[in-house]
């Protein structure tokens, strides 16, 4: 829900011209239905949360993910503008 709520916030920021800096997404919820333009934002747009992809494909083993709410990338971002759980040590900070 506050994946939602966010993207009907932003589009009236939009509308009103307000300037966005960043956008961290936490742990979305059907995050696949919205979609996100990144030049709507001055600074980085980043979401978190288990990695859903098939094991196969680098996902996160069963017992890893969330659980709660499911977590597929959010439409508009990049493949490398999604961390996971599953961070490497030192990882704490998004890469540039």
């Amino acid at each position: 829900m506050g994946f939602a709520y966010a993207q009907g916030m932003i589009e009236v920021f939009k509308q009103l011209h307000f300037k966005i800096g960043s956008y961290y997404i936490l742990a979305p919820e059907n995050a696949g239905s919205g979609s996100i333009t990144l030049t709507d934002f001055k600074g980085d747009v980043w979401q978190y949360g288990s990695n859903d992809n098939p094991v196969s494909n680098g996902g996160d083993l069963m017992w890893l993910l969330d659980g709660v709410a499911p977590q597929c990338k959010a439409g508009g971002l990049l493949d490398n503008s999604k961390w996971t759980i599953m961070l490497e040590p030192n990882s704490l900070i998004p890469p540039k």
